[in-house]
């Protein structure tokens, strides 16, 4: 049963084809007719999505994460972080588990730029 969630997850739509966040999936899950804490049903889906063959999200999620962070950058008024909190950034995206080729499989975006961005945000809450 967990699996087809994970798999769900993975095309980030739910069996009836509405998109929910893996913290909105974990509000429904229940496995074996019991509903585990969030907290513990979260890890547990990231650790399958970890474990999985999961790659980077669905291109429409990309660009709308994209057209988001780009509207909301613009709105700023193009504002960038300094070098230093830039570089803490994108060390602790290296450190991530969900860091690949460059690019966080989370979100999609590619860190080497999202880092520089002072409205952006990790999709982990990291920074």
């Amino acid at each position: 049963m967990l699996t087809d969630y994970l798999t769900a997850l993975r095309t980030q739509t739910d069996i009836g084809g509405k998109y929910f966040s893996i913290e909105e999936y974990a509000d429904k899950l229940i496995i074996d007719g019991n509903k585990l804490p969030k907290e513990e049903l979260v890890n547990l889906l990231w650790q399958g999505m970890k474990n999985s063959n999961y790659e980077l999200p669905p291109i429409k999620t990309e660009m709308e994460n994209l057209i988001r962070t780009t509207k909301e950058f613009v709105k700023s008024g193009f504002e960038l972080v300094s070098k230093e909190v830039e570089s803490e950034r994108y060390e602790l995206c290296k450190s991530c588990s969900f860091f690949k080729n460059y690019r966080c499989l989370m979100c999609g975006c590619y860190m080497k730029y999202k880092v520089k961005v002072k409205i952006a945000e990790c999709s982990k809450g990291f920074w």
